[in-house]
């Protein structure tokens, strides 16, 4: 399979539709945010940071290149690959974790009464 066929492919475009609707929701709020703790003749800017395996993916990478708000917005590109490891075993990529994904099978926590 070459990676046009893959990208072109039922499953992935319809990851890539879920992957851009969610992401739309957190810009969204992100840009909300933005606008209320800026100031008239100073933006804050918003930065993406995409993390995880498929932070490299034409679909994860679209996601800064078509955003739907007229806003600022800055790409950063730390470099993962000279991060030192947690141990022998680990992978420096695997410093940076995507907590987004999994927050919605996180435990839910609350304080006892």
């Amino acid at each position: 399979m070459t990676v046009d066929e893959f990208v072109n492919s039922e499953g992935v475009q319809a990851f890539s539709e879920q992957l851009s609707e969610k992401f739309a929701c957190s810009l969204e709020k992100a840009v909300e945010w933005a606008q209320r703790s800026s100031r008239p003749a100073m933006r804050i800017p918003i930065e993406f940071l995409f993390t995880g395996g498929g932070n490299t993916l034409p679909m994860v990478r679209a996601l800064a290149t078509y955003t739907p708000y007229d806003w600022d917005y800055n790409m950063s590109e730390p470099d993962f690959d000279s991060w030192p490891a947690l141990s022998e075993n680990a992978s420096s990529r695997q410093l940076v974790v995507a907590v987004g994904g999994a927050m919605l099978e996180l435990p839910k926590v609350t304080v006892p009464e």
